[in-house]
């Protein structure tokens, strides 16, 4: 009986766990913390696009990162406070 009710709870509390991960989870979406020096050299970077669409920012690893995941298209979500 013990055993069945810790079980019970274990599982309630991975799936609430679950919902939680999920509800913060968008589709189609990656959001990268990048470093304020890379901020900057973001906001500076000609974006462009590669022949297969990604975003190129002239800064190799994140290059890379974009054609990986096939990264289209990039905007700043925070700003310096």
């Amino acid at each position: 009986m013990l055993f069945a009710l810790l079980t019970l709870t274990f599982s309630l509390a991975i799936l609430t766990c679950l919902q939680a991960q999920e509800k913060d989870v968008e589709p189609g979406i990656i959001r990268v913390k990048v470093t304020e020096q890379l901020a900057a050299q973001l906001e500076n970077a000609p974006l462009t696009q590669s022949l297969r669409g990604t975003v190129e920012t002239g800064i190799s690893s994140l290059d890379v990162f974009n054609q990986q995941y096939n990264v289209t298209t990039m905007k700043r979500v925070f700003r310096m406070s």
